[in-house]
């Protein structure tokens, strides 16, 4: 068929998912918790919740349905809304995927856990069938050649790496205990796969932890489909995974769509229509409508994308060579999207920490509000272990800075983030430096090195043997260090010495770096002041690194001890304890101490 406009056919891959409804779930009971945040509003704290609108929402229907404020004070209850969300200039025009936020109740300070943080977890539901509310949003599938899982929760939850992507993936592993290694499923097998439309439902949030991980317990067997007992291949060699494109990522972080199936027709007077191959000549199409050719070198004559051009005014032609670089091409795709890209070097402080976001390319746009920018940072790992951790990407995504890393060359069997396990507790221990013997006593416990309170020792003095009362640390090579709080005075410590003994003497006058560099130094300890963390393992250049006031002990032991003055946001707090940081808050550091 001939018009005198373009028209395009698509050619879509049909998964053929069934419905899952003839196994049983078991049931597991599960405590699912939501995160609110605190506001400040008038002289009060307001908990309120984030909020994402969605088709056919509208700000009524909301107050409807949230909070206790609106039924007994509606008025009051609009005036603290429009506060809090200073973007909305007309509650009446409100669009699906705005961010907001809803104001549901007074609190009085104090009264919930974290609330000075501006952070606040709380139950949300108890429930003792989590799997049964799955079970209408997962769909039973059989594995077809080319099938990887990475691939499958891709095409359902979004773009690799993204946090849905990451919920999807931990929704697989539970509904799929029998697999063992998700880089092996079979042609033929039958897995279960969760479907995008839970994510449409009020307790999908609560499902995951703060640290995203799943409230239901993962280990159990909520259900088994019928032959889905893996299978060890025939004798044919296993099928080689094909690898997703770091292009469709890219067009996914600027909520853009990558069209490299299908093809268009463009009409020319007196010939053939003008056929454009899309997988030959993909096609990135924004929202607004602008659209990007990508032609590579020999794929179409210049004249031929001349008329598409005189077709499209707002499409924008990046032509490259076929050995291009996909970095390269990246580049410009990124540059077309936004000129300063490669430009910005985005930096911010925050409770006493200074922290620099660089990425290798981060790319502005208006937030809902119209008027603050967001900026999106952009980066080609390797491999999963080089990803940035999600404690981090949470935190700074509280600050308008999102992070999107892309895998240059992931396939389904590239390692994940090394993502290790909180070893601490999630709140740092409190000590005070200005009461030395304390202070002293619990940084050597933390340090793991023995030591006793009140220990008598003898040594010659003017002619007799005086005995005095001092503390005793065992060092690693078995050597005794005392340690004197000022009980000892005059010519005793010297007389000490001259016995042959070491001892450091530790008084309320000292600062912190005076404390820690008094007693490290005679341990063979060493110490940085002002330390910086990298938040991923990849180089500088392209990293978040956050510079925190107070001293970094890296034990001979291997342990490391952070000594700060620091309210660390929870964020950092999880990063630092990935990394096997044991955190230490003095309470009493003073201000140009550290």
């Amino acid at each position: 068929m001939k018009s005198t406009r373009a028209y395009y056919t698509v050619r879509l891959l049909t998964l053929g998912l069934f419905l899952f409804s003839s196994a049983p779930f078991m049931a597991e009971s599960a405590i699912l918790y939501k995160n609110y945040i605190i506001r400040q509003d008038q002289g009060s704290d307001i908990l309120c919740e984030p909020y994402t609108v969605r088709k056919n929402d509208s700000i009524l229907k909301i107050f409807i349905q949230k909070g206790e404020i609106a039924p007994s004070d509606f008025p009051g209850f609009l005036g603290i809304f429009q506060r809090l969300n200073p973007g909305v200039q007309d509650i009446n025009l409100i669009r699906p995927g705005q961010q907001i936020i809803i104001p549901l109740k007074k609190v009085t300070m104090n009264a919930l856990p974290g609330q000075s943080s501006g952070l606040v977890t709380l139950p949300f539901v108890t429930i003792s069938n989590a799997p049964d509310m799955l079970q209408p949003h997962t769909n039973q599938y059989q594995v077809k050649p080319g099938d990887y899982v990475a691939k499958l929760i891709t095409n359902a939850f979004g773009a690799y790496g993204s946090r849905e992507y990451h919920q999807g993936l931990k929704l697989f592993r539970f509904l799929n205990p029998d697999i063992k290694d998700i880089n092996r499923i079979y042609v033929g097998q039958r897995v279960l796969l969760p479907d995008p439309s839970a994510r449409n439902q009020s307790w999908y949030s609560s499902l995951f932890d703060v640290a995203g991980n799943l409230n239901v317990n993962i280990t159990s067997s909520p259900a088994r489909v019928p032959g889905s007992v893996p299978r060890e291949p025939g004798p044919f060699p296993a099928e080689k995974k094909q690898p997703v494109s770091p292009l469709s990522s890219a067009t996914a972080i600027l909520d853009a769509k990558l069209l490299n199936q299908g093809a268009y027709y463009f009409p020319r007077p007196g010939r053939a229509d003008l056929k454009l191959d899309l997988s030959r000549l993909p096609i990135i199409e924004f929202l607004s409508g602008k659209r990007i050719l990508l032609a590579r070198e020999n794929t179409m004559e210049e004249s031929d994308l001349q008329i598409v051009s005189s077709f499209w005014n707002d499409v924008k032609i990046i032509r490259f060579s076929n050995d291009e670089s996909i970095e390269n091409i990246l580049n410009a795709f990124f540059q077309s999207y936004d000129p300063e890209a490669s430009k910005y070097r985005l930096a911010f402080s925050d409770r006493g920490l200074e922290v620099k976001v660089q990425a290798r390319w981060v790319v502005s746009r208006l937030a809902d509000s119209g008027t603050k920018k967001r900026y999106t940072c952009i980066t080609l790992i390797k491999n999963g272990r080089e990803r940035t951790p999600d404690s981090v990407v949470r935190y700074l995504e509280q600050h308008g800075i999102f992070i999107a890393d892309i895998l240059l060359n992931f396939s389904a069997n590239a390692p994940e983030s090394a993502g290790l396990p909180g070893i601490f507790p999630d709140h740092p221990a409190v000590i005070n430096s200005q009461e030395p013997a304390g202070f002293i006593k619990e940084l050597l416990k933390a340090m793991s090195y023995p030591y006793t309170e009140n220990v008598t020792i003898k040594f010659p003095y003017a002619g007799i043997t005086v005995e005095a009362l001092s503390n005793l640390v065992t060092r690693n090579d078995g050597s005794p260090l005392f340690l004197d709080f000022g009980n000892l005075y005059g010519e005793a410590v010297a007389a000490i010495k001259k016995a042959g003994m070491e001892i450091v003497q530790i008084t309320k006058n000292d600062t912190p770096e005076t404390t820690v560099n008094k007693l490290l130094g005679p341990l063979g300890e060493a110490f940085t002041q002002n330390p910086i963390f990298h938040a991923a393992q990849r180089e500088p250049k392209y990293n978040t690194a956050i510079k925190a006031p107070g001293f970094l002990i890296q034990t001979q032991k291997a342990t490391k001890i952070f000594l700060t003055p620091a309210d660390l946001p929870a964020g950092i707090m999880q990063l630092l304890n990935a990394q096997g940081v044991k955190i230490m808050r003095d309470l009493s550091a003073r201000k140009g101490d550290l």
